[in-house]
C-alpha cells in the first residue's frame, strides 16, 4: 500500500485469500518473499493513474488480488490486477524480435536485466524483480502462466509442486 501512495496510484487493500490449512514448507520461503515484486510491478507497471482508469470506465483505484490453493500435490498461487495488462510489442520492440509469440514475450520478462521502463526509478526498471522470482520457482521446480489483456489486467499462475510429507 506504500507504493500505491507513493506512486499516487490508489489501489483496494487486498486480502490473501486461501486455505489457512495449508501448510507451507520452509523451501518456499524465498520464493514467496519474491512474490513481491509481482505485487510491486502491478502496482508500478499495471495499475494506471487515475485519470486514464476514469477514462477506460475502471474504478479510480486498481484491484490487486492474491488467492493460493492446494490442489493434489501442487500449489498454486494466483496474482492478478486489473490494470493495463502486458504490452507484448513493446516487449517484442525491446527484445529486438518482433516475431516471437506472445507467450514468447511473456517469458522474456523473466531475463536478467529486461526491463520495459526506459528509466530507472527506486521502483523499477532494473530488470531484476521478476528475474528473481523466476529464478525461485526454477529452484522449485514451478510453473508459470501469464494471462494479459490491454486495458483489462493481468494475471500470473503460479504452480509449484509439494511434498506431502
Amino acid at each position: 500500500m506504500q507504493l500505491s501512495h507513493r506512486l499516487d496510484k490508489p489501489i483496494y487493500e487486498f486480502d490473501i485469500i486461501g486455505d489457512e490449512d495449508i501448510f507451507l514448507p520452509k523451501e518456499l520461503k524465498n520464493f514467496m518473499n519474491s512474490l513481491g515484486h509481482v505485487f510491486r510491478n502491478a502496482i508500478s507497471h499495471g495499475i494506471e493513474d487515475e485519470e486514464i482508469r476514469v477514462d477506460l470506465n475502471k474504478s479510480e483505484r486498481g484491484a490487486i488480488s492474491c488467492s493460493f490453493s492446494k490442489e493434489r500435490d501442487e500449489l498454486k498461487i494466483i496474482i492478478s490486477d486489473d490494470g493495463s495488462g502486458i504490452d507484448v510489442d513493446k516487449i517484442k520492440e525491446k527484445a529486438g524480435n518482433k516475431n516471437m509469440s506472445d507467450k514468447e514475450a511473456y517469458s522474456f520478462i523473466f531475463k536478467d536485466n529486461f526491463s520495459t521502463n526506459d528509466e530507472v526509478s527506486e521502483v523499477s526498471g532494473r530488470g531484476v524483480g521478476l528475474s528473481a522470482v523466476k529464478n525461485e520457482l526454477d529452484l522449485l521446480n514451478g510453473n508459470i502462466e501469464i494471462y494479459s489483456e490491454l486495458n483489462i489486467g493481468t494475471r500470473f499462475i503460479f504452480t509449484i509442486p509439494i511434498d506431502e510429507n
